[in-house]
């Protein structure tokens, strides 16, 4: 195997193409296309259960225990961990 110490591997990988850009055409096969019904209909499915969850979110945050001791702990260990005491 040759390498070449002075030769830069990005500048092949960077150059443009010389090819035109083809548009593809679209199939009912293809897996984005076909699922779009599927995903409209369970978004509908969705807005049913919204109020359901903005209720629940509104109580949790009424709520003085919430969110619990434990999991401010966590966050503020996780957050503590990046923090730089040599400034």
């Amino acid at each position: 195997m040759h390498i070449e110490p002075n030769r830069d591997p990005l500048m092949v990988t960077s150059s443009p193409s010389t090819q035109s850009a083809v548009q593809a055409e679209t199939r009912e096969t293809d897996a984005f296309e076909s699922s779009v019904n599927k995903l409209k209909a369970e978004l509908l499915a969705l807005r049913e259960d919204r109020p359901a969850v903005v209720q629940r979110g509104q109580s949790l945050q009424e709520s003085p225990s919430y969110p619990p001791l434990e999991t401010v702990v966590k966050i503020a260990n996780l957050l503590g961990n990046h923090i730089d005491i040599e400034d």
